[in-house]
């Protein structure tokens, strides 16, 4: 059986996520703004609406503290939060991906292994961390001295601003990292005192999850990121050995995955956010007529409708859609990221990829919904 750890709120991941969901308007969360989310989650009716309104109430405070507290100049906000295309995630959370231990909650102690780090690889954990699963290979994440502009030179999906911030980063990867713990430390300090107010929240929560894995332990069953997600979007393999799950108020209703090789090969950390507990009910998705109705429209597009064509035949990672279907891998990722959002299919990591898979038995409970609706 795999070691699970429920610990506290990771600071310095908070503060950074916050700051993301604050500033980088490429991602397409499930309603960036906390309180278009409120009304969007309250409408579906899939929560406990006290407890709804309470947590989203303590990410929209804690949100402003934070974005106060770094008052961040435009020119930070553009350079390490914002995105005009390719990546998926931003500057700042790919420096973090690549190099900071969220196992770890003392900050010096984190800066000192990330510079570690650096000084080992250089900036191709980076790079991979940026551009996710395709173009860098295993073998050459090993090795510090990648190729930077012949590499950049082979991406086409990556706009020529965020290709301009890669290559000026790059030429000081440490610098630039050093900037970012610096630009994040007083948000760390604020949210150290300002956490405490929500410690009961916290507490239920974390409760809540000690529960899921106490069930899952006594069945036999190995702790994976599916034991808190029915329909996970990710489907891993292999099982870690040590797992730390973190409670997230600023991610609220998602799950994040994150496991860094070269720090620790046999575990990793989940970020599980606050509203992921038994007041919220996925197959409520499928049950309600207006996620029916939603679910139709999505199937309406016709690329997302040729990509489930394409997966109802093998599994395929990015790079293989994108020359399927002649598409951008930025329009690639935008479509599997609402398909996976809606349920449509499941992702699972191998080698470095991420490969997606249909997933069938949803499909199958939409198709029977539809049935009931209208035979």
């Amino acid at each position: 059986m795999n070691e699970v750890t429920i610990a506290s709120p990771n600071l310095f991941y908070e503060s950074l996520s916050f700051l993301e969901r604050a500033y980088h308007k490429e991602i397409e969360y499930d309603g960036n703004d906390y309180e278009q989310l409120y009304k969007s989650l309250s409408a579906k009716q899939l929560f406990d609406e006290r407890k709804l309104h309470r947590k989203i109430k303590a990410a929209k405070a804690l949100q402003k503290k934070v974005c106060k507290s770094v008052n961040l100049t435009q020119e930070e906000i553009q350079l390490y939060f914002s995105s005009e295309g390719g990546g998926t995630r931003s500057i700042a959370k790919a420096l973090a991906a690549a190099y900071i231990d969220y196992q770890c909650t003392d900050l010096e102690y984190m800066k000192k292994q990330a510079y570690a780090l650096c000084d080992t690889y250089g900036y191709s954990l980076f790079l991979f961390a940026f551009c996710k699963e395709d173009m860098l290979e295993q073998e050459e994440i090993e090795n510090k001295d990648v190729n930077f502009m012949t590499f950049l030179k082979q991406k086409k999906d990556i706009s020529d601003s965020d290709k301009w911030k890669l290559a000026m980063i790059c030429q000081d990867i440490k610098g630039y990292l050093r900037t970012l713990f610096d630009l994040l430390e007083p948000a760390v300090h604020m949210m150290e005192k300002e956490i405490q107010l929500y410690t009961s929240l916290i507490i239920d929560f974390q409760a809540y999850l000690q529960t899921i894995v106490d069930k899952e332990m006594e069945a036999g069953k190995e702790i994976s990121i599916q034991s808190f997600c029915d329909d996970a979007f990710m489907d891993k393999e292999s099982i870690d050995k040590k797992i730390i799950i973190s409670p997230s108020i600023a991610e609220l209703n998602a799950i994040t995955w994150v496991k860094n090789n070269k720090i620790d090969q046999d575990s990793c950390i989940y970020f599980i956010g606050i509203l992921m507990d038994d007041s919220y009910h996925r197959e409520n998705h499928v049950l309600s007529r207006e996620a029916l109705l939603q679910n139709l429209k999505l199937l309406s597009d016709h690329s997302k409708f040729e990509i489930l064509k394409l997966l109802r035949h093998k599994s395929m990672y990015g790079q293989e859609i994108c020359e399927q279907l002649n598409l951008s891998k930025a329009t690639i990722s935008h479509h599997m990221a609402a398909l996976s959002s809606a349920n449509f299919i499941t992702i699972r990591e191998e080698k470095n990829r991420l490969y997606y898979d249909i997933n069938e038995t949803f499909i199958n409970d939409l198709l029977q919904h539809l049935s009931k609706e209208l035979l």
